[in-house]
């Protein structure tokens, strides 16, 4: 279990979280609901897995930040840094006995005026330092092993699909814990992570979805998510 605690326009905020993902956006089926104009209706979500904690950016429009810098696709955080998303401010604890529970507000939607999307005049500004962002290579996810140089994967073979025994495989070989898995499911396949309780097994999870949707959709699907990681085990991949 772990809080994220914070202010909004003065407003403090805290709320606390047993599950291993965590949806973060203004549109009312995120587990966090937030109130600011900055933020995207469906903005990132925090995985946890084994202690760890990632920050994933669902290419929101204003963008996200940890500890200062802005997010490119998934990397990790560690237990005390900031979470930005516009205005909001976000840390990042574990749940501690010297926190009181009654301090901790309702999660739900809150009574303000959220409005539709931010305005077209108020992004957030750049960063000025590309170098200092996180990167694959600078900010490894705990687990997976990182390519010195940047790697797109191979073109999908045009009128075939991967053999879903195939498929399999390079499932296992990209996709590391659960929370990763369920974050797949959460960005690409909503329905259908609706549908899966939280403690169906990961495997059982990799057969349902490998049942109900087309191969050749969950291999684009697996390529945008980790693009890196399904280039390097492309070979796996045998096509019908």
């Amino acid at each position: 279990m772990f809080l994220l605690t914070g202010s909004y326009q003065s407003r403090p905020l805290q709320y606390r979280f047993a599950q291993s993902v965590v949806l973060l956006g203004r549109a009312q089926d995120n587990d966090l609901r937030m109130a600011d104009r900055y933020a995207s209706a469906h903005h990132c979500m925090v995985l946890c897995f084994e202690g760890r904690f990632l920050v994933r950016d669902r290419n929101s429009r204003n963008g996200t930040r940890v500890a200062g810098r802005w997010v490119h696709g998934e990397v990790p955080i560690a237990v005390g840094q900031e979470i930005q998303i516009g205005e909001t401010i976000l840390l990042l604890q574990l749940e501690t006995e010297e926190i009181p529970r009654s301090v901790t507000l309702p999660l739900g939607p809150l009574h303000l005026d959220l409005g539709t999307t931010p305005p077209q005049g108020h992004r957030v500004p750049p960063f000025k330092h590309p170098h200092d962002d996180f990167t694959y290579e600078q900010t490894p996810v705990p687990g997976q092993v990182s390519s010195t140089s940047a790697s797109v994967s191979p073109q999908i073979r045009p009128a075939k699909a991967p053999t879903r025994a195939s498929l399999r495989s390079l499932i296992e070989h990209v996709i590391h814990h659960a929370a990763q898995l369920r974050a797949l499911l959460v960005d690409y396949f909503p329905d259908l992570a609706k549908q899966i309780p939280p403690d169906m097994e990961r495997l059982s999870v990799v057969s349902l979805l490998l049942e109900r949707e087309p191969a050749l959709n969950v291999l684009r699907c697996l390529q945008l998510a980790f693009p890196q990681e399904c280039a390097e085990h492309w070979a796996l991949l045998r096509w019908e």
